[in-house]
């Protein structure tokens, strides 16, 4: 609000639909928006909206109806509002490592450009949170198979997934959406 404080907030799954299905990433958001919105009283209004979705912006539009209009909506791209948020300038460097990893040079909304990164996990997210685990798994893959050094994660990965024997992790891995 005008004050600064937190009047809402939500957490669900992914929107991305490299990642997920088109179904999915609609049934994220309204999870996540049932949440942001629990506290309000119908219909909520926000005067202006600053959006970074990496997903089908579309769906946001349409479900954020349901339970807010809103005066003024403002796309941003998220490096620009990552290097907004970080550091409040409008030019720099941003380096992002979450699902994905991307370096980018920001100078204005026109001169955008990715440095490095952005190519998703398969071709290569080096420094990506995917990247980070796919790492962390095979590490404990080779350990498990005497080829690689003896790992701590190896336990820690059966203590939390709670694994009777190491090949369980193949039916998490490849089938649950989520391993718990």
């Amino acid at each position: 609000d005008d004050e600064f404080r937190l009047l809402g907030r939500g957490m669900s799954g992914g929107v991305n639909i490299n990642h997920t299905s088109l179904e999915n990433s609609r049934a994220n958001v309204v999870d996540c928006l049932e949440q942001v919105f629990a506290g309000f009283p119908p219909p909520a209004h926000i005067d202006k909206l600053y959006v970074v979705f990496v997903g089908p912006v579309n769906i946001l539009y349409e479900e954020l109806k349901k339970f807010a209009s809103v005066g003024e909506v403002l796309p941003l791209q998220e490096s620009r509002a990552g290097l907004l948020a970080g550091t409040m300038h409008e030019e720099g460097i941003l380096a992002l490592a979450g699902t994905g990893s991307d370096i980018y040079y920001v100078r204005n909304e026109k001169e955008l450009n990715s440095v490095v990164g952005g190519w998703g996990p398969i071709l290569g997210d080096q420094g990506s949170g995917t990247w980070i685990g796919q790492k962390a798994l095979r590490a404990v893959v080779a350990a498990i198979e005497g080829w690689g050094e003896p790992t701590l994660i190896r336990d820690l990965i059966r203590r939390e997934w709670r694994l009777n024997k190491d090949n369980e992790m193949v039916r998490i891995i490849h089938r649950d959406v989520a391993p718990l």
